[in-house]
């Protein structure tokens, strides 16, 4: 028995249905490893972040404590104790527990743990101070005391730099303390607590296989679960001394150096990262292939629909063909089918009028017609035609899907996402003065002092902006920075007969200050090579430029003795803006 061929509207469903899906598929794909790089690159620098942070935290702590030993090298009463031991133990310890402050928010961790717990000073006349955060007892002091003076008389022995112990859930630290001279003027013991410090990397523990530990000089682990670490990260750690985050073949490891010679380091597997996302990722994909189906079913019943004329267009000539000559097509909504419809339509009726009043009257010659009309109407004849008519309903077809598409794609598709004032608050540029002195105060370790008074009710007098800053930057840069030893600088700001007066003061270096006003009116070659006090000659135009010669500027300074600069600035700001009456 011959095969039948497959029915053209199947064809037609089935190729618009697997074009259909393969490009939803191709898309669909395409935006799921978009989507994956993407979440994966953002969940990577949030899991970053994370690390930094916590290593941020744990060295803030250790910066406090750095702090504290600047701060009893600098203190001018603690001082005798070190230098003659004229300062009894007990006086001592009333000034360290003032100077140290353990109570301090910058001390504490979760608001409640102490980061510093004990602090010990011995100078080199066998006499200690000490101050706790805890209260304790007389006879747990005294037992303390005996421990820590046995924990220093072995560190002084030791010869180290640093040394390191545990004793009690505590992490002793020991150190020498330095005169200006930088000569040992005696140790310092630092307590630090383990609960504090479990804290600060508590949260890695949500994370399996995660790992962080303190370690010491060379590398050696103080405190945290090192068992977790594998030997190549802490062998990497060690002696490559890395700080920052990287990324190994497993692990994405956090570590940073702190003062005293310790350093912390926090690592979780790489597959973290993934796990993050793979929630994410699977609900996508469910929605994905959701939105798959609902596009295949659409499809589906729109092509379905869509050639159903051709079904009964062949099931019209299957009943024509078997002898029912009043078979009738309806009309259609597609230019082409209405066509064939009018036409088959004519056919019909013309053969039925042959058939029924010229048969009876002309037989021979109805009969003879009727072959000739047989002959027509031959199966060849009309499958040309619905040939033809199918290649314009696939091309009226894959237009309208062609739309669809286009119109999926564009809904799909999206859009991603203080000027400059003149005037600014008094404020405002206090602040960036204040920030700008204490980065230099701590990038020369304590050399440079500094002190800034302001009259009340002047906060929100408007200056300049970068009007002080500068004057200040060059204090430090000309005056303090290449002066031996420490440096003070003292910014003033008052109100005097409505108008405000500024000055910066110094007692660095000091300059020539003939020297500076002939170096102004010089050309940048012709000044290169010279101290010219950029910040004081900016200042300058800066008011020229803004109050004309309502505006005063004196620079006083003496070689070796520092440099004062006052400004006076008017009542008015030449823009219709008070200054000093506001």
């Amino acid at each position: 028995m011959k095969k039948s061929p497959p029915k053209f509207r199947s064809q037609l469903i089935t190729m618009t249905m697997v074009t259909c899906i393969c490009s939803v598929l191709v898309l669909g794909i395409t935006l799921i490893l978009i989507f994956i790089s993407s979440f994966s690159k953002n969940a990577g620098n949030d899991m970053k972040f994370y690390l930094e942070s916590t290593t941020e935290q744990f060295d803030l702590r250790m910066q406090y404590l750095e702090d504290i030993i600047t701060d009893l090298r600098h203190s001018v009463e603690i001082r005798e104790f070190f230098d003659d031991g004229s300062l009894d133990s007990l006086e001592t310890s009333r000034l360290l527990s003032y100077n140290c402050d353990l109570f301090s928010s910058r001390n504490m961790v979760d608001s409640s743990y102490p980061f510093v717990e004990r602090l010990y000073l011995f100078n080199n006349y066998g006499k200690y101070a000490s101050c706790y955060y805890y209260p304790i007892t007389l006879a747990a002091r005294d037992s303390n005391d005996r421990i820590y003076q046995d924990m220093e008389s072995s560190f002084r022995k030791s010869g180290e730099e640093f040394s390191y112990a545990t004793e009690d859930g505590q992490l002793i630290l020991c150190m020498w303390i330095y005169d200006e001279t930088m000569n040992p003027a005696g140790t310092c013991l630092v307590s630090l607590g383990t609960d504090s410090i479990n804290r600060i990397f508590s949260t890695s523990r949500q994370y399996d296989d995660s790992f962080w530990s303190v370690l010491g000089l060379h590398g050696v682990p103080l405190i945290g679960n090192t068992d977790k670490m594998p030997s190549e990260v802490m062998s990497g750690i060690s002696t490559e001394k890395r700080e920052g985050t990287v990324s190994t073949a497993r692990h994405l490891i956090s570590s940073r150096g702190s003062g005293f010679g310790i350093s912390c380091c926090i690592g979780v597997p790489n597959s973290t990262v993934y796990d993050s996302i793979r929630s994410t990722i699977g609900l996508f994909t469910v929605v994905f292939f959701l939105v798959l189906g609902i596009v295949a079913i659409t499809v589906f019943f729109i092509s379905y629909s869509f050639t159903r004329p051709l079904k009964t267009v062949a099931d019209k000539i299957k009943q024509f063909g078997g002898g029912s000559f009043d078979t009738r097509l309806d009309s259609f909504g597609t230019q082409e089918f209405n066509d064939i419809s009018v036409v088959f339509n004519e056919m019909t009726e013309q053969i039925n009028y042959l058939i029924t009043q010229v048969y009876e009257k002309q037989l021979l010659a109805a009969r003879s017609q009727m072959r000739f009309l047989q002959a027509q109407i031959n199966p060849h004849f009309m499958f040309n035609i619905l040939a033809m008519i199918s290649m314009k309903a696939g091309l009226c077809g894959n237009t309208e899907i062609q739309k669809l598409l286009s119109a999926f794609s564009k809904l799909l598709q999206g859009k991603i996402f203080r000027s400059g004032e003149i005037l600014i608050p008094l404020s405002e540029e206090l602040e960036l003065v204040e920030f700008y002195l204490y980065l230099q105060s701590n990038r020369f370790s304590g050399k440079i002092n500094y002190e800034i008074q302001c009259s009340d009710g002047l906060e929100q007098v408007k200056i300049p902006r970068l009007c002080i800053e500068p004057l200040v930057e060059n204090a430090v840069s000309h005056g303090l920075e290449p002066k031996a030893g420490n440096g003070k600088i003292l910014v003033s700001i008052w109100r005097k007969d409505d108008f405000l007066w500024i000055r910066v003061e110094d007692d660095g270096d000091g300059f020539d200050v003939e020297e500076w006003k002939n170096q102004r009116g010089q050309s940048t070659t012709e000044s290169e090579g010279l101290h010219t006090h950029v910040g004081l000659s900016n200042t300058e135009k800066l008011l020229h430029i803004f109050y004309e010669d309502k505006a005063v500027m004196n620079v006083e300074s003496q070689t070796g003795k520092g440099t004062r600069v006052t400004i006076i600035l008017p009542p008015d700001s030449g823009e219709g803006k008070t200054l000093c009456g506001m």
